[in-house]
C-alpha cells in the first residue's frame, strides 16, 4: 500500500520508530563501558539517546523472540526489510549454534527415490588395499552397491547382512534363509541366487562376534513357544567364502520363545525370553543355563516379582565389565555377577512412547520408538535429546561402527552423526 505521507514526515517517523525500537530492546544488548551514559528519554527537544554500536556476535546474544518482536513493532516497509535482512543473516548462525549443541543429528546418505523399494539393511566393508569404507544395502529385490546403485545380487526380501572381509565372506538373511557367499563373488556383480550356500531356514535374526583369528555366528529361529539356536564357527585359512559354509558346530533347543540373542563371549550367549521377563545365560559348550540377574540381589527383587516385564535387549559394555539390560519399562546396568550397579542409575522410559529396541553407542543409549528416537546419557541416566520421527536401525552397532537408519517419514537412509 502506497503511503500518503510527505517524504520528510516519512523519514522523520521512520527515524523515531527505529529510535523507540532500539530503546525498547536496549536492555538485552551489552554495553561497551559502564561509564558511558545511557539516556532513555524520548521527549521532544530532549538530547538524542546514545545508541551503542551493535555487537559483532549479535545473533548469539539476542533471542529469536526479540527478532519476532522487531518485525511486529516495525510498520514502515524500509525498516521491515532491514529487519528481514537481519533475520536472514541470523538463520545460518542459529543453525550452526543449534547443531553444535545437539549430541547427534541425521545426515542423508541415500536419498529416497534412488533405491526403488525401501532399504531394509546396510553393511559396511573396506577392502584390504583401500582406506575408504564402501556401503552396500539390501531391500525387497536384492543387494546393491550404494554409491553406484549397481545391483550385486538378486534375492528376495533381504532383512539382514554382514560382511567379514578377513574371511572373504558375505552373510545374508533373505526370506527367512540364512546363507553365505564369497565376498569377491558378490562384489564382482556376477553372483546369482543359486551361488548362495543356505545354512539354515526359518531364521529370525543372526548375531556375529569376532575374536582374533575366528568369528562366531549365532542364529535364532522358532516360534513364540520355543526357540532354536544354531552356532557356526568361522576360522581364517579356510578356502575362500567357505568359512561358515559348514554344518552348525552347536545346536540348542530352548523351551521358551526367544525375543533377543547376543553373544557375550565365544562360550556365553545371553537370550531374552518371552513371557518370563528375564535374561538367561547359555553356555555354548555345555548348554547349561542360568539367570543373568542375581536372584539373591535384593535390589532386583522387583524384576523377578513383576511377571509382566518384557526383556528386550542385553548389551555388553565396551570395557566388558558390565551388562546393560533393557526391559519395556526401564534399563539398568549389572556387573558380571548379575548384581545391579548403583552407578550409572536406572533409566526409566516414557510410558506414552515405550522403546521397541535399543543400540548402545557409549556413553549414549539410543532408544527407538514408533514416534521418535531418544538419546540417553548412560552416565547420568537422563534423556539428553529427542530426534522426532520414526527411525529403524539398519546395521548392527559394534564398538566403532557407524550407525545407519531408515527415516520412515522421508524414505531416506541417514547416518547418525555424533558431535565430537
Amino acid at each position: 500500500m502506497t503511503s500518503s505521507r510527505s517524504p520528510a514526515l516519512s523519514a522523520s517517523s521512520q527515524s523515531k520508530s527505529w529510535t523507540n525500537l532500539r530503546q525498547k530492546f536496549m536492555h538485552v544488548l551489552p554495553r561497551p563501558g559502564e561509564d558511558t551514559p545511557h539516556t532513555s528519554s524520548s521527549r521532544p527537544g530532549a538530547a538524542a539517546p546514545i545508541i551503542h554500536p551493535l555487537p559483532t556476535r549479535l545473533t548469539e546474544l539476542v533471542s529469536t523472540e526479540i527478532y519476532e518482536q522487531v518485525i511486529t513493532y516495525c510498520t514502515d516497509k524500509a525498516t521491515l526489510l532491514a529487519c528481514m535482512r537481519v533475520c536472514r543473516a541470523w538463520v545460518p548462525r542459529a543453525r550452526f549454534i543449534l547443531f553444535s549443541r545437539v549430541i547427534c543429528r541425521p545426515r542423508v546418505v541415500i536419498p529416497s527415490g534412488t533405491t526403488g523399494s525401501l532399504v531394509s539393511c546396510v553393511a559396511l566393508y573396506r577392502g584390504p588395499d583401500s582406506d575408504v569404507e564402501e556401503l552396500i544395502h539390501g531391500n525387497s529385490d536384492g543387494v546393491y552397491h550404494s554409491a553406484s546403485r549397481r545391483i550385486l545380487l538378486r534375492v528376495k526380501h533381504v532383512s539382514q547382512m554382514a560382511i567379514l572381509v578377513e574371511y572373504d565372506l558375505f552373510l545374508c538373511l533373505a526370506d527367512g534363509l540364512f546363507s553365505t557367499l564369497p565376498l569377491d563373488r558378490l562384489l564382482s556383480g556376477h553372483a546369482h541366487e543359486h551361488d548362495l550356500t543356505v545354512l539354515s531356514k526359518h531364521v529370525h535374526a543372526f548375531d556375529v562376534l569376532r575374536d582374533g583369528a575366528k568369528a562366531q555366528v549365532c542364529v535364532r529361529k522358532g516360534s513364540s513357544r520355543n526357540g532354536i539356536i544354531k552356532v557356526f564357527e568361522t576360522r581364517r585359512g579356510v578356502s575362500s567364502g567357505q568359512g561358515a559354509g559348514q554344518p552348525a558346530t552347536r545346536e540348542m533347543f530352548v523351551p521358551s520363545g526367544i525375543h533377543s540373542l547376543r553373544q557375550a563371549t565365544m562360550n556365553m550367549l545371553v537370550v531374552g525370553l518371552q513371557g518370563t521377563g528375564g535374561f538367561e545365560v547359555i553356555h555354548v559348550q555345555t548348554a547349561e543355563t542360568q539367570s543373568l540377574l542375581d536372584p539373591n540381589d535384593f535390589t532386583l527383587k522387583f524384576v523377578f516379582r513383576n511377571k509382566s516385564l518384557r526383556a528386550l535387549e542385553c548389551i555388553r559394555s565396551r570395557d566388558q565389565e558390565r551388562f546393560l539390560v533393557c526391559y519395556d519399562k526401564f534399563g539398568l546396568f549389572v556387573n558380571l555377577h548379575g548384581n545391579q550397579l548403583s552407578e550409572p542409575p536406572m533409566m526409566r522410559w516414557s510410558e506414552g512412547s515405550p522403546p521397541i529396541y535399543f543400540a548402545l553407542k557409549e556413553p549414549y543409549l539410543l532408544a527407538f520408538t514408533s514416534t521418535c528416537l531418544y538419546v540417553w546419557w548412560t552416565e547420568t541416566g537422563g534423556s539428553k535429546q529427542t530426534v522426532l520421527g520414526q527411525y529403524t536401525l539398519l546395521n548392527a552397532v559394534g564398538r566403532d561402527e557407524r550407525i545407519f537408519l531408515m527415516a520412515h517419514g522421508s524414505g531416506d537412509v541417514v547416518e547418525l552423526v555424533f558431535n565430537s
